[in-house]
């Protein structure tokens, strides 16, 4: 009987030792999480902030496309404006002389290159002289 006590209280003790451990184990464990969720909040707070910021500045874009795009409608509208109206005779006039102006002074530039290249030059100098 003695025996079995014996044996008996070494097991207890042994359990005991091991209850130790556990509880040690378990208490660890515990201030990892502790640990963890506190991480945890502090990385869910960063991200709260990152995202106002985030919306803030989508808002602020979003505000400032709408002003730009408002402002192209705008300036789009003017040139519609324009460009929309029945030009009067006058006007398509003037664009008729400015466009034969340009094709004149075109033509004329081209001669004197010309005379140049054959072998003219002193008639290209007098159409240079004449040239407007």
């Amino acid at each position: 009987m003695e025996q079995r006590v014996a044996k008996l209280e070494v097991e207890v003790v042994g359990l005991r030792r091991d209850s130790n451990t556990y509880s040690v184990d378990i208490r660890s464990i515990r201030e990892s999480i502790a640990d963890l969720v506190k991480q945890v909040s502090i990385v869910s707070s960063n991200v709260d902030k990152t995202d106002m910021r985030m919306s803030a500045f989508i808002e602020s874009a979003d505000m400032r496309m709408s002003a730009f795009t408002d402002s192209l409608n705008t300036r789009f509208e003017s040139v519609d404006a324009r460009f929309g109206a029945v030009p009067t005779k006058l006007q398509v006039a003037l664009w008729g002389l400015t466009g034969l102006t340009a094709l004149l002074g075109g033509t004329v530039a081209f001669l004197i290159v010309m005379l140049r290249i054959a072998g003219y030059s002193v008639l290209a100098e007098i159409l240079q002289a004449v040239k407007p």
